[in-house]
């Protein structure tokens, strides 16, 4: 982009056409600022240089904008959830997890969490039914958890 706006220049330096001569107007085919025809085709040159520019950047622009657009779009088409409910899910498990860890009767060596729609699924094995309901129970505690699917196994050792 920055070597046609230059070509342009350059153009209209060879035509003897200053910084501040750039921009005169012309009449049916009088010139008002007593430009030569030569330098007036060298600006219309470089004024259409410039309107392709602006074209060429609005279109990779507007490129962009839908590319975005498509890959957000496609992540709901591959997961089924939109790029917001990948994040709120995400931040969810990331709650959980925290609320598990810091309680000091659950060990999480053992024990998966996953978020679908809010839907915080517990797998894994723990050794007592007691710890099975007590992990089930701190996850339905954490704010935006919409059901707890429990599916810890209990193993006794």
């Amino acid at each position: 982009m920055t070597g046609t706006i230059a070509a342009g220049m350059e153009i209209l330096t060879e035509a003897g056409v200053t910084h501040d001569q750039i921009g005169g107007t012309r009449t049916g085919n009088k010139l008002i600022d007593g430009k030569s025809r030569d330098a007036l085709s060298k600006k219309t040159k470089l004024s259409k240089l410039v309107k392709e520019n602006f074209m060429i950047r609005t279109i990779k622009n507007v490129t962009g904008a839908l590319v975005v657009l498509f890959l957000m779009s496609g992540c709901q088409a591959m997961t089924g959830e939109t790029m917001g409910q990948n994040l709120d899910d995400g931040a969810l498990t990331s709650s959980v997890k925290t609320k598990l860890a810091s309680d000091k009767l659950v060990t999480l060596s053992r024990v998966g969490v996953e978020t679908n729609n809010g839907i915080v699924y517990l797998t894994g094995e723990v050794e007592t039914g007691d710890q099975k309901s007590h992990i089930g129970s701190v996850s339905s505690q954490v704010s935006g958890v919409k059901r707890v699917v429990n599916n810890l196994q209990v193993i006794q050792r």
